[in-house]
């Protein structure tokens, strides 16, 4: 039993850790975009709301990130930041709506 509990752990925090490499990608991709945008001379209104909700975005998987990463590896901890960032993900995708 306390074998099964363990692997159950280590693929949490593996999860996890995949999780949080692919949202330090993701956050470069729109810090770049959004530089992008805001060194740009033409500013077409159609992306303005894009943008703004490009930096929504980053600040709610930049924040999830510092907590994942400074977070503790108990397991109860890895998956409510795991499902914190399933909502976070929900939130994202309902705000380009």
């Amino acid at each position: 039993m306390a074998r099964k509990t363990e692997e159950r752990t280590v693929r949490l925090v593996v999860l996890e850790k995949e999780t949080l490499e692919r949202v330090i990608k993701s956050i470069a991709k729109i810090e770049g975009a959004v530089d992008a945008w805001k060194t740009s001379k033409e500013k077409p209104a159609l992306l303005k709301r894009k943008v703004e909700h490009l930096g929504k975005a980053h600040a709610l998987l930049s924040s999830w990130a510092k907590r994942s990463i400074g977070g503790s590896r108990e397991p109860n901890e890895v998956y409510a930041r795991l499902a914190e960032f399933t909502q976070i993900c929900r939130e994202i995708d309902y705000q380009k709506e």
